[in-house]
Formats: structure tokens, sequence, C-alpha cells
């Protein structure tokens, strides 16, 4: 089984992965995942794990979540063949045996070498661990904590719209930043809790989607001012259960992707709806990643990641509703599975006046 990946935003045939359980490496392609080597570095433990980061900036830094009793990242500085550890500060008042790990990476989109990090520090106890967000200004400052919750912290996602405002999704509520991470208040109300992903419309920046474990998904569409479940037509919540990752495709059609036990669905509409992703299976997926690039013709090309525990292949994909009614023909093994689409360019006749 596949936890998380990470695709370099500049070659999607680049990609990174890292295999849930115990003694075991991450790994990497650098052919669209036709073939996979294993990395001289250990990829951390179920339920300490986090993303795995490429630099926007330069692609040849690659950050690791790391298995540290401090604070800790791994980043190699050689796309992943070596790799050095960077500690990170304890917060002050943490219990002696409080163990610092899940270091997430969150680079600045518009300032190289700029990053945000959440790491969780615990006595045992990962769903009740106190959750820090730290800020490094650039590639040769230390780290400093900026902001200590209580609860894990799963997420930090820089707005698409205006990097200025930063998301973290923690089991307290999701909290929010106005200046690029230094400040942070409390966005969702108390009876919203355990959220462990965040995601902005990529066309609507007041419109944001938060994902709480046992309570679904919920929507503001006023900036966060105020939420609700998001509901299909009918006015029944679209899916309840534990989900992985919930991102819009970056190219083309505003698609928006939920990876969960059940599958990977698909919307059309915002999540009102949800089909199931036509090829894939009705199992677990665990993990998405999106990367894309521009042919030489001026072609954009997508591609999509998809960490998979295997199970019956949607022949024919039906609405969640249904979903027990797919054909279920096609047995699939454990893995990553890639698709690739081609978006062409449009040209437009010129018109002489």
């Amino acid at each position: 089984m596949l936890g998380f990946l990470g695709v370099n935003p500049q070659n999607p045939d680049e990609a990174y992965a890292s295999p849930l359980g115990m003694s075991v490496n991450f790994i990497k392609t650098i052919d669209g995942g036709r073939n996979w080597q294993s990395l001289d570095i250990p990829a951390p433990w179920i339920g300490w794990e986090g993303p795995i980061v490429i630099d926007p900036f330069t692609p040849n830094i690659v950050y690791f979540p790391a298995i540290c009793v401090e604070p800790c990242l791994y980043i190699s500085s050689d796309r992943g063949a070596t790799y050095q550890i960077e500690y990170l500060p304890r917060p002050e008042g943490a219990p002696a045996d409080a163990i610092g790990n899940g270091v997430m990476v969150a680079p600045d989109p518009e300032r190289p070498g700029r990053l945000l990090a959440g790491a969780l520090i615990s006595s045992g106890d990962l769903e009740n661990a106190t959750g820090v967000i730290y800020i490094r200004d650039n590639a040769a400052a230390g780290w400093r904590i900026v902001k200590v919750v209580e609860g894990r912290l799963w997420r930090i996602l820089f707005d698409p719209h205006n990097p200025q405002r930063v998301y973290a999704a923690t089991n307290a509520g999701l909290y929010r930043s106005q200046d690029r991470g230094e400040t942070w208040e409390r966005l969702t109300p108390e009876n919203i809790g355990g959220i462990r992903l965040v995601t902005v419309h990529p066309d609507y920046g007041n419109v944001i989607y938060v994902h709480s474990h046992g309570q679904g998904i919920n929507i503001s569409q006023d900036g966060g001012a105020t939420w609700e479940m998001l509901t299909d037509e009918y006015g029944n919540p679209v899916y309840g259960g534990p989900v992985a990752e919930m991102v819009f495709s970056p190219l083309g059609s505003r698609v928006f992707y939920i990876a969960t036990w059940d599958g990977l669905f698909q919307s059309l509409d915002g999540g009102h709806s949800l089909m199931l992703a036509e090829g894939l299976s009705q199992g677990p997926a665990y993990s998405l990643a999106f990367g894309h690039d521009v042919g030489v013709n001026g072609q954009q090309r997508l591609v999509m990641y998809v960490g998979s525990a295997g199970g019956y292949r949607i022949v024919t994909p039906g609405s969640y509703s249904n979903m027990t009614q797919a054909a279920q023909t096609d047995l699939m093994s454990p893995g990553v599975y890639r698709r690739a689409l081609i978006f062409h360019p449009i040209y437009l006749p010129l018109v002489r006046r």
C-alpha cells in the first residue's frame, strides 16, 4: 500500500511515494511510474506519515517526512540520492517524553527558500497531539515557532488566489493566516473539528472545503464566515466516510477529486454529485497527486497519480448512490496508478478590420 505521493511540478514523469509499513524506504520514478527505485531514505511508520514535497523553484530539493525523536524532516538536495536531517525547535512546555514527528512542508509559492512547516508533538496518542506551525524565512535561516494549537496538525495550504492567506487543518479546527503564516486565527466554528483536509476552489477564492473526521465534507461560500455540509440535490451529505485527499484538477475543466476508502471519486459540479473514476478500483484510494507540463506543440499534459490498495476495477462508473451496481469484473493489485490527459491548444482565427 502507498501513503503519500509527491510529483515534480516541472516534470510530471518524476514522482515519489511512501509505502505504508515498517522498515520500508521511499521510492521514486523518473519515467512516469513505469519503473520505480528504492531510495536510501527510510519512510515513516503508519500514523507518522506526511506529504512528500518537491521544491517549486528548485526541483532538485525534495522534503520528506522523517522519523525522529525531535521534530524533524529529511531534505534531499539531489532528488533523493542522499539526504540530511533538519531539526525543528521543540515548543516550551512539551512533555519530556513527547516525540515530535509528522512534519509537513508548504513552500511559499512566491518566495524561493521560504517554507512553512507543521509538526505534531505527542506522548503516544496521535489524535490528541499538539500541533506546531513553523516558518523558515529563507534557505539560510533557522526555523521559528509561530503557532501552537491543541490537537494534531494535518495539512498546511497556501491559498492559490492570494498567498498572503494560508490555511492549517487541525483536530482543533481550521486556522487561517492573513500574513503568510506569521499570525493565525480559528476560522471554523466549535462544532466543526477534527479537520484533516482543506482545499480552495481554483476559480472562486471565497469557496473553501474542509473534511472533518466523522463529520463529512463542509463547504463555505463566503470565505469562511459561514459553513454548511456539502450535500447532493436531495440534501444528503455527499460522502461521510474517511477521505485521504480532495483536490481540484489543475488543468482543464474543474474536476473535483476525492480519494476515499471506497475508491476515487470525481465531480463536475463542485462536489454535489460524485462519480467513481473510470478505470480505477472500488478499493481504498490512499493518495492522489497531479503534475503537468507543456509539450513542444503547446499541448498541455496533465498526469494524475493515485495510490490504491487494489480491489475491483470500475468498468462502467456510476454515481456514489448506486455504486454497488457498478460493474465488478476486473481485479486490480495494490500500487500506484497513473493517468495522463492531453489538452490541445485552441487557435482562434485572425480577423482583419
